[in-house]
């Protein structure tokens, strides 16, 4: 058939030792049209990984949300339609009392969430906060694609864990050879090994493994990059180059084939990181299934509960259960020290839902005299809060001198 995909069809039976199969010395690593993503037993909640509130509680608003849905979308489009002006001061008034009425009348809603029309005729909305909570996921599988192929596998683990499971996949970045590869194997942990020579058999057999004699990508970018320079992989995305190591900021990359016609750079592509900074809390920065194919010992910075007001974005638990080993959370004006300088936290405004206010990051790359911002979505706020009116610009070149380049996504 012309244009047919020829698939090939995976045969475990002559897989008893898959440690033979390569030779001891040779790198082994994920083709870059190879991703894999974990799943979880059950669906998850409304917020997965949200925290300052009991999961019951968000699944509460949630359901509420879900269903005043319809009658928020219909007075927006009243007012897009002219049926209405937009300045209707019964409007909001209106759609207070319908959720007030919605949520009165379901008594798992009214346990949660407290809202009405107090006598002074301000709206009461207020629900039960807890610093110690948040909407955690337990992995109990993956599922795993070639996206040159166009073969999906399922893969449920039987008593690994997903930490194991996404540490060794960081190490399937083409820098490992078979022989230490199967050396972390054995170290895995009673449990995981069994699981995680399952996963690399799956993988072999439908034809996601690269292997190859040497390991020349880290010498590839040391050879094409200058020091301080920034690279650009899309989106949010960049890596900046200090000295010989590299900075990842917000990795948000693309396997091969599978969602673009061009082929971009995935994780395997790219030198190790000497540190990932992670911005925010939108999936476009924070995105699982590129974080799940990078190393795990490498350090991840991300934006620290100290900086929240009620609500903050669980980090650590997400990482955690990635397989990441070490995570620093950086407050507003802490630093990420290294030679010649420091990755510096500041303040990030703006970018919905901006009123809750969670804590989000922006980074200041001060290194041998040279400032790079890393701006990313942040922006003025609903009150017209940002890092110029509230002086946070000012302050950074007065303890850090004047900034060269400013990276920013919106």
């Amino acid at each position: 058939m012309t244009g047919a995909v020829r698939r090939h069809y995976p045969d475990f039976h002559h897989m008893a030792n898959i440690w033979t199969s390569w030779v001891r010395d040779h790198y082994l690593g994920l083709y870059p049209w190879t991703w894999i993503q974990f799943e979880s037993a059950d669906l998850p909640g409304p917020f997965p990984f949200f925290g300052g509130v009991d999961p019951e509680v968000a699944a509460s608003l949630q359901e509420a949300h879900h269903l005043m849905q319809s009658a928020i979308d219909t007075a927006i489009s009243d007012v897009f339609a002219h049926r209405g002006p937009l300045d209707d001061p019964e409007r909001r008034r209106r759609l207070e009392d319908a959720y007030a009425e919605l949520v009165q009348s379901r008594p798992h809603l009214r346990a949660h969430i407290r809202c009405g029309r107090r006598p002074d005729g301000t709206f009461q909305w207020e629900y039960p906060l807890d610093p110690g909570k948040s909407a955690t996921m337990t992995h109990l599988g993956l599922r795993g694609f070639n996206a040159a192929t166009q073969q999906v596998f399922p893969f449920r683990f039987n008593g690994a864990s997903a930490s194991a499971i996404g540490k060794f996949l960081g190490l399937l970045d083409g820098t490992h050879t078979v022989a230490d590869l199967q050396t972390a194997v054995e170290n895995s942990g009673p449990g995981n090994a069994g699981d995680i020579t399952r996963l690399l058999e799956n993988l072999k057999a439908y034809d996601c493994l690269s292997v190859s004699q040497r390991s020349s990508i880290r010498a590839h970018w040391i050879a094409s990059t200058q020091d301080r320079d920034v690279i650009h992989l899309g989106h949010a995305a960049l890596l900046y180059r200090q000295q010989e190591q590299f900075f990842l900021f917000d990795p948000w990359l693309m396997p091969w084939f599978a969602e673009m016609p061009v082929p971009s750079l995935w994780g395997s592509l790219l030198p190790r990181p000497a540190a990932i900074f992670l911005t925010h809390d939108h999936d476009d920065h924070v995105d699982p299934r590129t974080l799940l194919t990078l190393p795990k010992d490498i350090p991840v910075i991300v934006p620290s509960r100290k900086n929240r007001r009620k609500l903050y974005y669980d980090y650590p638990a997400l990482l955690r259960e990635l397989g990441f080993t070490r995570v620093i959370e950086l407050a507003h004006g802490e630093t990420f020290p290294f030679e010649g300088g420091c990755v510096a936290s500041v303040p990030f405004f703006g970018e919905d839902p901006c009123d809750i206010e969670m804590p989000r990051n922006c980074y200041l790359i001060a290194d041998r005299g040279r400032n790079t911002l890393v701006h990313v979505d942040s922006g003025p706020t609903n009150a017209g809060r940002s890092a110029l009116t509230e002086g946070v610009i000012d302050d950074l070149v007065k303890r850090y001198g004047p900034i060269s380049t400013l990276f920013a996504s919106q």
